[in-house]
């Protein structure tokens, strides 16, 4: 079993006004925070870190997701910020890509299946991590096939 951590820290930020699509009040007050989280394969192998802005609404609780920091944030208008809420979760496809990569070079025999599934999870990137799958691919074929010839020449 692989074991991933996750680590998340919340900063404090400025509070903005902002027009809460959820509740539709206009100019409502935002409390803002600054988020990294970071994954870790084994517990001491990092893998990646995700950062993100989140706002409360203070009208009725709801917190929104925000690409960037509150810094950048602080600038904008209600409009503009309202324009940049997004509701939906964040995407952590690319940090299981890279633990796949990772365990795809750790352990031979499962890493080509893991190695495959980073490469299903990186099918739109054109990154280095789709990259390092192609390697992690190559190299769990490669010692899949030196542990079947190592097996197949020790029963003759």
């Amino acid at each position: 079993m692989i074991h991933v951590s996750t680590e998340t820290t919340h900063q404090p930020g400025p509070i903005l006004r902002m027009d809460c699509p959820n509740c539709n009040a206009l100019g409502v007050e935002g409390v803002t925070y600054d988020v990294l989280q970071q994954e870790r394969l084994l517990t001491f192998i990092p893998v990646g870190t995700t950062r993100w802005a989140e706002i409360t609404c203070r009208s009725c609780g709801r917190v929104f997701r925000l690409k960037g920091t509150s810094a950048d944030l602080a600038s904008m208008t209600p409009e503009q910020l309202s324009d940049l809420v997004a509701t939906e979760g964040m995407s952590y496809v690319s940090n299981i890509a890279k633990m796949f990569v990772v365990a795809s070079f750790i352990i031979p025999g499962i890493g080509l299946i893991f190695a495959l599934l980073a490469l299903f999870a990186t099918r739109r990137a054109r990154s280095g991590w789709r990259t390092a799958a192609y390697v992690g691919l190559a190299v769990s074929i490669g010692l899949v096939a030196l542990m079947f010839l190592a097996t197949s020449s020790s029963n003759r």
